[in-house]
């Protein structure tokens, strides 16, 4: 249950681009190649929802093999390891709507 209520926090960056909604652009980089250029663009509206859902998907999965499988991680990972997918995302959100 605990990370459950911990991957939640993959979706404080839908409240914040919801905040800042009328700075954003119609269309947001989501893959860049080789040199930097953005090649692939997602409707703003795909992408609030779409990548904290997918970072909570993952998160999910992390955590649920997190507890089901212990002795492959070592035991400091499981302190910190709620919080790992859910910056992951903040971070990627971030750096997406920045180069957009």
């Amino acid at each position: 249950m605990k990370g459950f209520k911990s991957g939640l926090l993959c979706f404080l960056p839908t409240i914040i681009m919801l905040l800042f909604w009328k700075y954003l652009p119609m269309n947001i980089a989501i893959h860049f190649n080789f040199y930097g250029n953005a090649d692939s663009f997602m409707n703003t509206y795909y992408f609030i929802i779409l990548i904290p859902f997918i970072g909570f998907v993952g998160h999910i999965f992390y955590i649920s093999l997190l507890e089901k499988r212990p002795e492959w991680f070592h035991k400091r990972i499981h302190k910190t390891s709620y919080f790992y997918i859910p910056c992951l995302t903040w971070l990627s959100i971030a750096m997406m709507v920045w180069n957009s």
